[in-house]
């Protein structure tokens, strides 16, 4: 689905000052041959000489939006719609707004367009087509955005996670761990202890050897 961008120039009724026809069907002109600068100029002349005309605002949202110049043309639109005028013209500016709004990915704002749109152009097949896109559109920001929120919760757990072991690691490491070798220098300590044991120990049997020979010997002598 796609949205429909139908810009339609309105021109004025009979009734209007011949002055104002004169200029606007100007204007309309130039923008029918690609002359927007001119028409531009025109148009900004008009709405200064009459500013209570909304077709003029009108079509000037129109120039607006044909060179992508959003901000300006939902200012004209709006203008448009603020002024009293007949009903298709307020349908064609809600219409036209609602275009503008897409465009800004502002969908909320433009379902509203939309609706008020056909409160004033009944079964408008026009703008219940872009209602339509417009309401599919928020719905999948929205999804999108619960989605992005989603992974950077789920981020932001997992780099939670990570960080806690890496700074029990930190602490461990702060602290040397015991290691069941033994050092040199308690080996050289060790080795003489033992040393003084065995030295002990033969010691001890030589005087246990030579008590027992002085006592056979004394038994002889008896």
């Amino acid at each position: 689905m796609r949205i429909l961008i139908i810009i339609f120039l309105l021109s004025i009724s009979i009734n209007s000052s011949g002055q104002f026809v004169y200029f606007l069907n100007k204007a309309l002109k130039q923008i029918e041959n690609k002359e927007l600068e001119k028409a531009e100029l025109v148009l900004l002349n008009l709405i200064k000489k009459n500013p209570n005309r909304a077709e003029t605002y009108y079509n000037l949202g129109n120039l607006y939006f044909s060179i992508d110049s959003f901000d300006k043309a939902k200012v004209c639109y709006t203008s448009s719609i603020n002024i009293k005028c007949d009903s298709n013209l307020k349908a064609k500016s809600y219409f036209n707004l609602g275009n503008t709004y897409i465009k800004k990915s502002d969908f909320k704002s433009a379902i509203n367009s939309y609706t008020q749109s056909l409160i004033y152009r009944n079964n408008d097949p026009f703008a219940i087509h872009n209602l339509c896109y417009a309401l599919k559109k928020q719905e999948q920001q929205q999804n999108q955005q619960n989605q992005d929120k989603q992974n950077q919760e789920n981020k932001d757990n997992k780099e939670n996670k990570q960080n806690q072991p890496e700074e029990k690691q930190e602490q461990k490491q702060d602290k040397p761990e015991k290691s069941n070798e033994l050092t040199k220098r308690q080996a050289d300590i060790l080795l003489d202890a033992l040393k003084n044991q065995e030295k002990q120990l033969r010691e001890q049997k030589y005087k246990e050897l030579q008590k027992n020979q002085k006592q056979k010997s004394n038994g002889k002598d008896w």
